[in-house]
């Protein structure tokens, strides 16, 4: 065992395949690839401190499996023109005006699907909705009609 004076704790961790025996898991002292704080690392390969750092980190990162969902899904975006949108929107929603820190995922690129040209960036919920209503403006008024009753 090591001593406590040492720069890592260790924990012990029941090994779910096997569950007779036990695991050491070592736990290091890390620096926070973002914002230089100092953490205990609580998994393997944790570069972060928390969500946030992980999130303002991976807009800077190539995200090379965004460009080629984006290309799959017809939407004509590249990183550049990505962060050039999140900082026009302040890393907010551009239709309820949340931060993407609030979320769990990054905000995505709306886009038209007739047109392909790209709206703005959406959080999760707000992308979802006009995709279910199927970029209908009249029904979009019909549904503020009938809250407004």
């Amino acid at each position: 065992m090591c001593s406590s004076t040492d720069n890592y704790n260790i924990q012990l961790e029941r090994n779910q395949e096997h569950l007779t025996f036990f695991n050491y898991v070592i736990y290091y002292d890390m620096i926070c690839e973002w914002c230089e704080n100092e953490f205990v690392q609580r998994r393997f390969n944790q570069r972060f401190c928390k969500k946030l750092c992980s999130k303002y980190a991976s807009r800077k990162r190539t995200g090379k499996k965004r460009l080629e969902r984006w290309k799959e899904q017809g939407i004509n975006m590249t990183l550049e023109k990505y962060n050039l949108l999140f900082e026009q929107q302040q890393g907010k929603c551009k239709i309820c005006g949340k931060s993407e820190s609030e979320f769990k995922k990054r905000l995505g690129v709306d886009h038209d699907h007739k047109t392909e040209k790209t709206r703005g960036l959406l959080c999760d919920c707000c992308n979802r909705t006009i995709g279910i209503f199927h970029d209908d403006i009249n029904l979009f008024r019909k549904i503020v009609e009938y809250l407004q009753s």
